[in-house]
């Protein structure tokens, strides 16, 4: 991750990296999902992570980081469906890697991806949101 020009245009696309020049999908084809961010803000991430991550994010997400102003980065994870097919994969090969044991397949998930490789960690919390409440309904409709 690194500091965006402020002069770029914000945008995040899914497809080839061109920070790296690589696709790292290349390289590890079980995490599908590839995300190229270009002078975005972490709340702008917080914001778009339930459509750019769909299947991991469920509720709206708050963004604590506390970081300031665009930057540029990508981001390599798997899909749900990988991540549970390497879950399901059966225990690891005799003389694994340590951190192969929980996902033998080699797929990771957005939390995981995001720590790892953005130094963002993500964290499930309970916090107040606005509801709609109906406390009352009319059986029978009124004349407008």
């Amino acid at each position: 991750m690194k500091q965006a020009d402020p002069a770029e245009r914000t945008r995040c696309l899914e497809g080839v990296a061109t920070i790296t020049k690589t696709d790292a999908r290349d390289a590890n084809p079980v995490r599908g999902r590839l995300l190229t961010c270009y002078n975005t803000s972490m709340a702008l991430l917080a914001d778009r992570l339930r459509t750019l991550a769909n299947g991991y994010v469920l509720s709206p997400i708050q963004d604590s980081t506390g970081l300031e102003g665009g930057y540029d980065f990508t981001i390599n994870f798997s899909t749900t469906e990988q991540l549970q097919a390497g879950k399901q994969s059966g225990p690891p090969m005799p003389g694994a890697r340590p951190e192969a044991v929980d996902d033998p397949n080699g797929a990771i998930s957005l939390p995981d991806a995001m720590e790892k490789q953005l130094g963002i960690k993500m964290e499930l919390q309970k916090r107040p949101v606005q509801v709609l409440v109906i406390d009352h309904l009319e059986q029978t409709p009124t004349e407008n």
